[in-house]
């Protein structure tokens, strides 16, 4: 799509759908203010330790990806939240709990890391599905994909998805769900901790 100009900083874009509305919010570096416009289905890519700044406004958007810091308000997300941005680990903080009731937290694994969202107090994940995608085909998983501080973690993920033949376990501890994944190969389960 096309870009829009940028707003009062040079570190935010608007991408054009083909219909020609806002459809992807790209923050790239220092601190921007959520545009009063954003709602629906709207994507939002954070650069990495980029924060976004909700100026204490609920806000409402299809999916959030990226390595940034959600800050000053609560935002409500109905599709997918990808730690990190996609193809890539990392995590992705929220400083007050978000909205997640139906949302997918896309979890990929690169073999030595995870991708994981961090959340500053309480936060429920009972309606919070769980996908995982390994960015190397032999990527076993194990690491924790939901960290909690300031808080309780209460709930199960809805749903769990691990692409691949194998044994796949969530345990919910004080404040994370961790994910361990063995794979199966030749006949033989393999665990790597």
């Amino acid at each position: 799509g096309s870009v829009m100009p940028p707003g009062p900083t040079s570190n935010v874009s608007w991408v054009k759908n083909s219909t020609g509305s806002p459809s992807v919010l790209h923050v790239t570096s220092g601190t921007s203010l959520m545009p009063k416009s954003v709602s629906g289905n709207v994507t939002i890519l954070l650069g990495d330790g980029t924060p976004l700044d909700l100026d204490w406004k609920p806000a409402t958007v299809g999916s959030i990806a990226g390595s940034g810091t959600v800050r000053r308000g609560e935002l409500t997300v109905t599709d997918e939240i990808l730690p990190g941005g996609e193809g890539s680990v990392g995590t992705l903080t929220f400083l007050r709990p978000p909205v997640v009731s139906g949302a997918t937290l896309v979890a990929e694994t690169d073999g030595a890391g995870v991708d994981s969202l961090a959340v500053r107090g309480d936060f429920a994940i009972g309606s919070l599905l769980l996908s995982v995608v390994r960015l190397c085909e032999q990527c076993d998983v194990t690491g924790p994909v939901v960290a909690v501080a300031g808080g309780a973690l209460s709930g199960e993920f809805a749903s769990v998805s691990v692409p691949g033949k194998g044994e796949t376990a969530v345990s919910y501890g004080e404040g994370s769900a961790t994910v361990r994944h063995r794979r199966m190969k030749n006949g033989l389960m393999l665990f790597v901790r």
